[in-house]
């Protein structure tokens, strides 16, 4: 297994698309929720699409070195939960995407699956308003 654990299975949980745009501040720094019940085996994989700005990706190893890494299109990083404290800097003018995914031991739920998938977002929030802009254009709604 690629985390040393046993097997893993794609969890029930969406990929997510995360688009930085060139105006993005990037993502504070913080480790991943646990969101499955089998801690050693919920993991974090982060698929970089492309990377068109000097936007890096940090991290902190488990003796607490600094890592500071620029991803690559087609690049994976993996990261389990409640571990790597992780961020992303600003992409300074540029823009980054990747195919966010999760990797499970089983299927059974945790606490803070439940508090992350009932948070919503209303419309002043302005990932929602560059999202119902995009939309707009081809008649799509949020």
């Amino acid at each position: 297994a690629v985390n040393g654990e046993g097997e893993m299975y794609p969890s029930d949980f969406p990929i997510e698309l995360r688009e930085y745009g060139p105006k993005s501040k990037g993502m504070v720094c913080h480790p991943d929720l646990q969101m499955y019940a089998t801690p050693r085996k919920d993991s974090e994989f982060a698929v970089t699409v492309d990377n068109q700005s000097p936007c890096n990706v940090s991290f902190w190893d488990a003796s607490g070195e600094k890592h500071i890494i620029q991803t690559k299109g087609n690049s994976v990083m993996m990261v389990r939960a409640n571990a790597a404290v992780h961020c992303v800097g600003p992409t300074n003018g540029g823009t980054r995407s990747i195919l966010k995914f999760i990797y499970v031991g089983d299927y059974r739920k945790s606490p803070q699956f439940w508090s992350y998938t009932g948070n919503e977002c209303d419309d002043s929030n302005p990932n929602r308003q560059v999202l119902a802009a995009r939309r707009k254009p081809h008649g799509l709604e949020l």
